[in-house]
């Protein structure tokens, strides 16, 4: 019998103020990827995001299901971006309606 795969990415501890290299970390090795990010992936409703290498971006379209992902900006980690679906991309806000737009970064307090 083939083993199935678990379709949601396993996340490890959140990475505050983590910038815009990629996070990818595989359980047997103890640092981040750390190559410059290009793709911004919202993982589940709970808005949990990350940032990601395109090496790694094509490993996760291959093994895990997310909600959405666009290319990295310069506004995608920062404190008080929005997610904004339809623009495929984080901006600050802007007169735009709720539905289109997700909070994803909260100030550090």
């Amino acid at each position: 019998m083939a083993d199935v795969l678990d379709p949601f990415v396993p996340k490890g501890e959140p990475r505050p103020g983590a910038g815009q290299t990629c996070g990818y970390r595989p359980s047997s090795a103890t640092e981040d990827c750390g190559k410059p990010g290009a793709w911004h992936v919202m993982w589940d409703a709970e808005l949990d995001n990350s940032i990601t290498c395109s090496e790694h971006m094509e490993l996760i379209q291959q093994r895990w299901m997310y909600v959405d992902r666009h290319p990295v900006t310069a506004d995608c980690t920062m404190p008080g971006a929005l997610w904004v679906f339809l623009n495929d991309r984080c901006e600050f806000p802007r007169e735009t309606s709720a539905v289109e737009t997700v909070k994803v970064h909260e100030p550090v307090l």
